[in-house]
């Protein structure tokens, strides 16, 4: 007896078939998606995490810094602490005795003793021991001049007072490197002698240039490097390298390598200490900014009582208290007094002070008031326009 299965039967055999395939195929797709959607997930990350590095790595990490990227340098020309100090010539004094008695007195009103130990000729006043060791000359078993010098440091060092000698430099002379094993020698000399800090003075012909500028950083540098910062090192330089706006970054280069810097306003073809007084007050007010960043030391270097009174009582006035008179005056003798005439000799080595003023630093203040004596005056700036002075740098 024959079996037959019906139209119908058949039709949905074949159904369930094209539903199980579709299943299949539609798990098989999500499979292959998922596997690409990890991959293509992990490859992101490795990317990600390779961008993240190369971000972190800092100048340091890298062979050599940006061949564009500007010079800038750690000013440490504040290390120093302000001061007020007075200069004493030991070759003024007939003994020891004498010496002594007069650093006592003057420990009563300055914290300070300055030993000028240049001859003014780019000479020392003693024979080094030290230098004459580099150049292979005869040690002196007796000098006179160094036995005061060790005498006067003795008493300064029993009155609490901090010492600097002022120097001459051998960078006019001889390359840096030469230069810097020259007064690293002194310098080295001086610091075992009990000295705290050596001020440097310089009186060369050159342009302060970038080239000079960071020929006397190198300079600076040997000389604290070769006597392992035995003593404070600073320089003196002229008002005009602070004042003259192109100098601005000549300036920061010498200020990274010293300890402090002093600052000499020029007073030369000046007759009355009113005018003196005014002159000074003003560049001060100019220059109030730089002051402040470089903690500069007024260094007032002129011949005649008068002058240096009227150059005090300025900065007085004007609340600078980092001071150095280049002399043997008591407070009491700096009294200011407009009518005196000034009575100051120019040695061949100084040079005329420019007349015009030219552009202001960066860090200048842009006041123009300033007291005199007692009485407050406003004041007008110096003619403009003029061409940069032709004067030495230092």
């Amino acid at each position: 007896m024959r079996s037959y299965r019906s139209k119908r039967t058949r039709n949905h055999g074949a159904k369930a078939k094209k539903i199980i395939f579709r299943i299949l195929f539609v798990l098989l797709a999500a499979v292959i998606i998922a596997v690409l959607t990890v991959m293509l997930g992990n490859h992101l990350l490795k990317k990600a995490e390779q961008l993240e590095s190369e971000e972190n790595v800092t100048p340091e990490d890298t062979e050599s810094p940006s061949v564009d990227a500007p010079e800038e340098y750690i000013i440490t020309s504040t290390v120093a602490p302000s001061v007020f100090a007075v200069t004493v010539d030991v070759r003024d004094y007939e003994d020891i005795t004498s010496l002594s008695e007069k650093i006592s007195t003057l420990s009563l009103h300055y914290d300070t003793l300055i030993i000028r130990l240049d001859d003014g000729k780019g000479g020392l006043i003693y024979s080094s021991p030290a230098l004459c060791s580099i150049l292979g000359l005869p040690v002196s078993d007796e000098d006179s001049t160094l036995d005061m010098i060790r005498s006067a440091v003795k008493t300064a060092k029993n009155k609490r007072m901090r010492l600097c000698a002022v120097i001459p430099s051998s960078l006019e002379k001889s390359a840096h490197d030469s230069a810097s094993v020259i007064d690293s020698a002194l310098i080295s000399e001086l610091a075992g002698l009990g000295f705290d800090e050596v001020m440097i003075r310089l009186s060369g012909s050159e342009e302060f240039n970038r080239k000079n500028s960071q020929s006397l950083r190198e300079y600076l540098l040997q000389c604290d490097e070769k006597t392992l910062s035995a003593c404070l090192i600073g320089v003196t330089l002229p008002a005009e390298c602070y004042v003259e706006a192109s100098y601005a970054k000549h300036i920061q280069t010498v200020a990274s390598a010293v300890s402090f810097l002093g600052i000499n306003f020029p007073t030369e073809g000046m007759t009355t200490t009113t005018e003196i007084f005014s002159s000074v007050s003003h560049e001060i007010t100019t220059l109030l900014g730089s002051f402040t960043v470089y903690n500069m030391r007024l260094v007032i270097d002129d011949g005649d009582i008068a002058a240096v009174a009227a150059e005090y009582t300025a900065s007085v006035h004007s609340n600078i208290n980092n001071v150095c008179i280049m002399g043997t005056y008591l407070p009491e003798e700096m009294a200011y007094d407009q009518n005196a005439p000034v009575d100051i000799e120019e040695t061949a080595e100084e040079t005329e002070a420019p007349e015009t003023q030219s552009p202001e630093n960066p860090y200048a203040s842009t006041g123009d008031y300033y007291g005199n004596g007692g009485e407050t005056k406003e004041t007008t700036s110096s003619e403009d326009g003029s061409e940069k002075s032709d004067k030495p740098w230092w």
